[in-house]
């Protein structure tokens, strides 16, 4: 039960009431009580003074192209593109709060193009999120901060060229709301950030999304001239990109990566990082030298990738205990076989059906939990 008596005392069944929406508008702001504006007005109540969003945020009967008239909806602001973050059905006294009552509000959402509603009647709210077109049932409590942070869209990063999921984007949300962070020693944590890095990769089929990039020039790919010149050094930086946003006690935007420093065999690497686009300190989670741990395929113009696990050469024990651990049909003799990267003579962009190689890398990362979030 969210409505307690600090609620009741502001608001009572007077036969008249003041609409705090309307209280300095030139129209009519004295208004008859009913039993379902009372819950409207406790709810107001609740928004303003415990949620602490601002009245002039709040919107009362909103009417909508298919005859609708959500109770309340919550806007990021008063301006002419405001956008929607949050829809509330309000009912009377104890009416049910049912499958009903919670169609007819995210129907309200599905068209206001929102994703958060509540349902609600004099005793308790029920708050949900949409999520890949369902409607899944959140905790209580909210302030319009946290709304609206979740609804703010990451500025200041270009993403020409990264294909964007904003369903993945609220899957992280849901995950960090209910978890309230993201633990650099938990597995788990891990695992599901590295699934999110994947559907951006992948699409549903598997197929890896970016073969358009194929035979690209490095002077034409925006993302590579914008981490080429910060980075400053020779040989050339071919990266794609993936964007999260993770609360702020955790680390802010952070940019997950897979970069090729292409130059002499000697002295090419293969880099997964994290780079904080704000601070633009960067971490490398793992980087191999592909002359160390690679072998060049001259049937196959291409070089096979190994890793076993280890930071430093082929350690016999580590790769046995990897073998042990993870079961991959892709472990030989040499180690764990990462992928294939294509022939590389000078700048050109390397990407060509390297589906399982990024699919294995990701493997890699959260075998060795490498994705250091607290330290970025």
């Amino acid at each position: 039960m969210i409505f307690g008596p600090e609620f009741e005392k502001n608001i009572s069944l007077d036969e008249y009431y003041i609409d705090p929406l309307r209280l300095n508008s030139r129209g009519k702001s004295i208004y008859k009580n009913t039993p379902e504006e009372f819950v409207r007005l406790k709810m107001i109540n609740y928004l303003h003074k415990e949620a602490r969003v601002p009245l002039k945020n709040i919107e009362k009967e909103v009417r909508l192209k298919n005859g609708g008239r959500p109770d309340i909806v919550v806007y990021d602001s008063r301006h002419k593109n405001k956008k929607p973050l949050l829809v509330i059905e309000c009912k009377r006294d104890n009416t049910p709060l049912n499958y009903e009552v919670r169609r007819q509000a995210e129907n309200y959402c599905k068209e206001l193009g929102c994703a958060n509603f509540v349902i609600c009647n004099r005793e308790e709210f029920i708050r949900y999120r949409i999520v890949k077109n369902k409607s899944k049932r959140r905790g209580g409590k909210f302030t319009f901060s946290t709304l609206s942070k979740n609804e703010r869209p990451i500025k200041n990063i270009k993403r020409k060229m990264v294909k964007p999921f904003p369903e993945d984007e609220l899957e992280l949300y849901e995950h960090l709301e209910e978890n309230g962070h993201l633990s650099p020693r938990s597995s788990d944590d891990v695992a599901f950030l590295a699934s999110i890095l994947y559907k951006s990769l992948f699409d549903e089929e598997n197929h890896f999304m970016f073969s358009d990039l194929e035979g690209v020039g490095i002077e034409d790919n925006e993302i590579v001239e914008e981490i080429k010149a910060r980075n400053r050094s020779s040989g050339y930086w071919c990266s794609i990109n993936r964007i999260v946003y993770v609360k702020d006690d955790c680390l802010g935007l952070v940019t997950l990566g897979f970069s090729i420093q292409a130059g002499s065999n000697d002295k090419t690497y293969l880099i997964v990082f994290m780079e904080n686009p704000e601070t633009q300190y960067k971490n490398n989670i793992l980087q191999l030298n592909l002359d160390r741990f690679t072998e060049y395929n001259a049937d196959l113009k291409c070089f096979e990738v190994y890793h076993d696990g280890s930071r430093g050469g082929r350690n016999k024990r580590t790769l046995e205990s990897i073998k042990t651990y993870f079961h991959d049909s892709l472990f030989t003799e040499k180690g764990l076989l990462i992928g294939y990267i294509p022939e590389i003579f000078g700048p050109i962009y390397p990407v060509k059906k390297l589906d399982k190689f990024y699919l294995n890398l990701i493997h890699y990362c959260i075998l060795r939990r490498r994705f250091d979030i607290g330290e970025v």
